[in-house]
């Protein structure tokens, strides 16, 4: 139940980009410095008390050599030898020495005070007398409310216990020296922290503002407008993004052009046979003794126009399936030359219909690709009929065929109108019409590009505006040795 409280918690609680920092990087590093704080004080501690405790233990340990240089063979002796010790023993600052006999009983003190001593509640006169190295030390509160640091090392002589120092120091010092350092780590931390705090939401605030213009401009260019902009007000990442959206709202709005150039083209070229086949159909249905010159021009028309829209419908068609990924090759061993003769065949009578000039030479010679025969057939159709479109009763038409480092090219080359400079790196583009006078649907390059390139080639043009244009398709040649 607590997890799934916590997971409530943090969806309700991690919506933006702040939440979330705050969740998780501003809460780690809080922790993280939290972590460091505690440490850094307990060394503090360590060093402070550790420095006054050694510096006891070292006056322990020269007091305890000068006692166990006289003889101690008796607690007589011993009493006599610690007072006279401690006579004559330089007083250490800030520290008080108290011996102690057999039974417990004051001896003798450094500072010649008699002390209040209650031996039940120094724990380190119980555990000097108990422990194996004879010592002990405690840290609390005496009488007065001062606070101390004790040690107390017991002394025995052939395993008989003699005697006692107590050894006494004022932690007061080192107590204000900790707590001077805990309120200036306290207060370095939280500076560090607010620091941090404000550094980090004006960076997120410097992403955060630019995203949200980011996001209303997204949602504009969604609706459909794509003449909006986002300023771009840096150079980094976000200031790239606004040139990335930017230029693709850029983008958007000349495909939407080329879509509606497209949508008008393509209705005025189904439009045309349309009309011809209504017109024609319609005399035919309406004159009951029509001449038999004129019904078989009637239904020659007619069926040229059918031929016609079926092309451009199998066009779109084919168009779908390459973007949807869905047109399939048939791929075989086929002879390049004798598939583009009978293409060239098929187009002569109409090229020779419109006063053109189709310059071609048949051969013998065989050239295998692997390759799908209707796809290649539609390449090359494609291709001859855009050299028809684009050019004028006289010109010429020119249909070869090479060879070139293992590929099979077939060049189409022709008198025409040529094409315009600025618009020769966007023809093989979708919906893209370089000339608005020519008919077309603006999609037959680009199918064609894409036939070729699945069939691992390329399609190549060339055109100067006024001179002609030249397009070269390149297809692997088979291997027969592989």
């Amino acid at each position: 139940m607590a997890m799934l409280s916590i997971s409530k918690w943090y969806k309700k609680h991690s919506r933006n980009i702040v939440s979330k920092w705050l969740i998780t990087n501003f809460f780690s590093i809080v922790v993280v410095l939290l972590i460091l704080e505690i440490v850094f004080l307990i060394f503090a501690n360590q060093f402070f008390f550790s420095g006054i405790k050694n510096n006891m233990e070292s006056v322990a340990g020269f007091l305890n050599n000068m006692l166990n240089e006289t003889s101690l063979q008796s607690t007589q002796d011993f009493e006599i030898d610690a007072k006279d010790t401690i006579k004559y023993f330089p007083r250490p600052k800030d520290m008080e020495i108290t011996i102690f006999n057999h039974r417990d009983e004051l001896i003798c003190t450094s500072s010649a005070i008699k002390p209040e001593l209650n031996v039940d509640v120094n724990k380190d006169f119980k555990i000097a007398k108990t422990s194996s190295d004879h010592s002990g030390d405690w840290r609390g509160l005496n009488k007065n409310g001062e606070r101390i640091m004790a040690i107390t090392h017991a002394l025995y002589r052939d395993n008989i216990y003699i005697g006692s120092i107590r050894y006494v120091a004022s932690t007061e010092g080192a107590n204000a020296a900790v707590s001077i350092i805990i309120m200036f780590a306290i207060s370095l931390g939280l500076l560090i922290i607010i620091s941090i705090l404000c550094s980090s939401l004006y960076f997120i605030r410097s992403i955060i503002t630019p995203v949200r213009e980011i996001s209303l401009v997204a949602k504009e260019i969604a609706r459909g407008n794509f003449k909006v902009k986002i300023k771009k007000k840096s150079d980094d990442e976000i200031g790239e993004l606004c040139d990335s959206i930017n230029n693709m709202a850029k983008d958007l709005s000349e495909t939407e052009k080329l879509k509606n150039d497209f949508i008008s083209s393509i209705s005025h070229e189904l439009r045309t046979p349309l009309t011809s086949i209504k017109g024609w159909a319609e005399t035919i249905e309406v004159t009951p003794n029509l001449e038999k010159d004129m019904f078989a021009r009637g239904m020659h028309i007619i069926v040229k126009e059918t031929n016609r829209l079926k092309g451009l419908v199998e066009d779109l068609l084919d168009f779908s399936r390459l973007q949807n990924g869905k047109m399939v090759l048939r791929k075989s061993e086929i002879d390049i030359n004798y598939e583009l003769t009978e293409v060239v065949y098929m187009m002569k009578k109409r090229i020779e219909g419109e006063n053109k000039k189709l310059i071609y030479e048949d051969t013998d010679d065989i050239c295998m690709v692997m390759g799908d025969r209707d796809r290649l057939t539609q390449v090359f159709l494609n291709i001859i009929d855009n050299a028809v479109k684009y050019t004028d009763a006289g010109d010429t038409i020119e249909i070869t065929r090479d060879k070139r480092d293992g590929f099979a090219c077939i060049i189409v080359k022709d008198s025409g109108c040529g094409i315009p400079k600025e618009h020769l790196p966007h023809v093989k583009e979708k919906f893209y019409k370089a000339n608005q006078t020519r008919r077309g649907s603006g999609i037959g390059l680009a199918l064609v590009n894409e036939i070729v390139m699945m069939h691992d080639g390329e399609l190549l043009i060339d055109s100067e505006e006024g001179l002609g244009t030249t397009v070269t398709v390149k297809l692997p040649i088979l291997d027969k040795s592989e």
